[in-house]
């Protein structure tokens, strides 16, 4: 890979949790004022001639689904359905995986040492989680990761489950005024390491202090 395709490529993953001026404490105030300079850059982004592989398409639908969120307000089982159509944008080639794209799966599956729960009861779950998520304004870190888990523990879509949970937790994160962060491959890791602990023993005390580290970690970063 070149040099300009690895700039390129970095620069998508930054953009995807905000641009270079949110890290310098500007946070969601600044992307209200600067909405429009954010789509204008994320398409020019789009139509590079360099964007010629998956790993970049998926850190621009990344960056539209955070958009999206960040412009409506209470989640709802309909959001969560068109922020996977946004999240899996023209990464399905065969028909069959098109035409499921922003439906609830039907078949059972497994992820991790997890199995999702039974398909007849996802569009239920769901509802349930917004419904208790949305009785507040405001939410404390624990209430956010904790609606970020149960959400990824539904595993609803046969695709884009990951990036749409994040897309969801880091949206959040930044409505509720708190520190901004990037999440690097190993970080994902760990972070799902932490959300599997929390899922079978019920204590959410190593995630939030992980991401209270990265909170801290990009509380002065530049680039």
């Amino acid at each position: 890979m070149n040099t300009t395709k690895n700039k390129l490529l970095k620069f998508c993953f930054y953009f995807a949790f905000w641009s270079v001026e949110i890290f310098e404490g500007k946070k969601y105030e600044w992307y209200l004022e600067n909405k429009n300079k954010i789509k204008k850059q994320a398409i020019n982004i789009l139509n590079s001639r360099y964007l010629i592989d998956n790993i970049f398409l998926k850190a621009i639908n990344f960056n539209n689904a955070l958009i999206f969120i960040l412009e409506n307000n209470a989640l709802s089982k309909e959001k969560l359905c068109y922020l996977n159509k946004i999240i899996t944008n023209k990464l399905f080639k065969t028909t069959r995986k098109k035409q499921e794209i922003g439906k609830y799966r039907i078949s059972e599956v497994s992820f991790g040492s997890f199995k999702g729960i039974n398909a007849k009861l996802i569009d239920k779950k769901i509802s349930k989680i917004f419904c208790e998520y949305n009785k507040n304004e405001f939410h404390s870190k624990l209430e956010i990761y904790d609606m970020y888990s149960k959400l990824l523990l539904t595993h609803p879509f046969i695709d884009g489950n990951g990036r749409v949970m994040r897309s969801i937790f880091i949206s959040e994160w930044l409505k509720n005024g708190y520190e901004p962060f990037v999440l690097t491959h190993s970080d994902k890791m760990k972070l799902t390491e932490y959300t599997n602990y929390y899922l079978k023993n019920h204590n959410p005390q190593n995630a939030i202090k992980f991401l209270e580290h990265l909170e801290n970690k990009y509380s002065n970063f530049y680039f």
